[in-house]
């Protein structure tokens, strides 16, 4: 399936056109700029899809770095997320995420404290993926915005975490 997605000035995500079976042919000429760049965005999509790079001593490392007491409350699922978002980030290619996006963090925040009132565990994942992004772009993962989460956020995200451990064992 391919989604074709255009983000305005304002950081506004804005869905083009959903094809169930996008082309993948290549026209004749080897040279022209729709070749080109079918022949790079496929190249990327593949690198992307089949990384198998091991990244889970550098998450460990920088899970340390933003909040030791995230790390405990991590689930299994989590940490897979947490660790194909790694490995992605090596591989991006001509791929831009449309989320955790660095530059539009401020949105998906609003957002995602809406959200926290129905699940504390959410807020707790953008706030690490928030942590990440902000390392992969230069920033310090060391702001108070994403150093600590507030210690009341923790207990209500241990019992999140007990719901969904027990929804698990029950699927």
């Amino acid at each position: 399936m391919g989604v074709d997605l255009i983000v305005d000035d304002q950081g506004h995500t804005r869905v083009i056109e959903v094809n169930g079976q996008p082309s993948m042919k290549l026209t004749k000429s080897s040279t022209d700029h729709y070749t080109s760049t079918k022949k790079g965005m496929i190249s990327d999509m593949l690198g992307l899809v089949y990384n198998e790079e091991k990244v889970a001593d550098e998450l460990i490392n920088d899970l340390s770095e933003i909040d030791n007491s995230a790390i405990q409350l991590l689930t299994k699922r989590d940490m897979e997320y947490l660790l194909d978002y790694k490995r992605e980030g090596k591989k991006m290619g001509g791929f831009m995420r449309v989320y955790p996006n660095y530059q539009h963090r401020h949105l998906h925040t609003k957002f995602f404290q809406i959200q926290s009132v129905q699940n504390p565990h959410r807020i707790m994942m953008h706030n690490i993926l928030t942590a990440l992004e902000s390392k992969n772009q230069g920033g310090s993962s060391t702001s108070n915005e994403n150093k600590k989460i507030e210690e009341n956020d923790i207990s209500k995200q241990e019992e999140s975490i007990e719901t969904e451990d027990e929804i698990i064992e029950d699927s």
